[in-house]
């Protein structure tokens, strides 16, 4: 969720301020004339606002600001946004990985036959899935590329090892750091959560349809989400598979590592772009293979 979503921070309206702070001044204005501000102190403090009165009206609208965010808890109570989209990985017949329903032993057996064909392979790179034998950290996980220079990581895949964590597919590019990328995954979804609670304490105090309506439509989303600030981040094992892309040698390289459960290859005669990608869970030993449930972006 961008900090430019609605709601996400406290915005005070220009024209409301200076009428806050005026309806104060004046307020205060009448009590001197009754009497009412009597003591030294009050009196102190009629004569410096009647000498500085910018700073005065300054300082009374900060504090409104103020009392006015502590009221609202820094919500104007904007909409969430609704989610984007999932974007389809439905391309029946061109399958990178297992097809769904297909048994365990057997996928592993034809993408251990699919990674033997690399020694023969005449092609400059190739892409290829690599499922981990376990959840990784950001460290362990670039740890299997440091001596293997001419691979490229395309496509991680994370997700909390917690009953019901979701996929997040996350793209890189050159350069990118994968710590900072799990992150900014781990902030989007503590920032989701933030928002959707302010929400649920709205329709505690000050029910209303509207309300209610955003907590529904949300509720999946914040299931998600407070999975994802548990589970996925720089520090925690949360990356099952990634995308690669490299010499054929160096590919055949990187699959007898520990930490490779198998690597597969693509067809030759596909395009990249045309290929559905399926990363295989660690946790998913045998039997045929479940449905990945990919998560929605914030």
């Amino acid at each position: 969720m961008s900090a430019e979503r609605p709601g996400r921070l406290a915005r005070i309206d220009d024209r409301l301020i200076p009428r806050f702070a005026g309806a104060i001044r004046a307020t205060a204005r009448a009590a001197g004339r009754v009497g009412r501000l009597t003591g030294p102190v009050g009196r102190g403090a009629a004569r410096w606002g009647r000498r500085n009165p910018t700073i005065a009206t300054a300082l009374v609208a900060v504090v409104a600001a103020v009392v006015l965010i502590v009221i609202t808890g820094g919500d104007t109570r904007h909409p969430i946004a609704p989610a984007p989209p999932v974007a389809s990985v439905v391309l029946p017949g061109n399958t990178l990985g297992p097809a769904q329903g297909q048994e365990v032993s057997t996928y592993l057996s034809e993408a251990e036959q699919r990674r033997s064909d690399l020694d023969a392979s005449q092609a400059a790179r190739v892409t290829a899935i690599v499922d981990l034998q376990s959840y990784l950290n950001a460290s362990a996980t670039e740890q299997l590329f440091t001596n293997l220079p001419d691979i490229t990581v395309d496509q991680v895949y994370a997700r909390s090892p917690q009953p019901n964590g979701r996929v997040h597919a996350i793209p890189l590019s050159a350069g990118s750091d994968l710590s900072v990328v799990l992150t900014s995954v781990t902030t989007q979804a503590r920032d989701f959560l933030t928002l959707f609670h302010r929400y649920v304490r709205e329709e505690r105090t000050s029910p209303s349809a509207a309300v209610f309506q955003q907590i529904q439509a949300n509720r999946a989303r914040a299931a998600q989400a407070r999975l994802d600030v548990a589970g996925v981040g720089a520090s925690v094992g949360c990356v099952f598979a990634v995308e690669v892309t490299g010499p054929p040698g160096e590919l055949r390289s990187l699959s007898t590592q520990p930490d490779v459960r198998i690597l597969d290859p693509a067809p030759s005669n596909v395009s990249v772009e045309d290929l559905m990608v399926v990363p295989l869970l660690p946790e998913v030993q045998s039997g045929p293979v479940p449905v990945l449930e990919f998560a929605q972006p914030y």
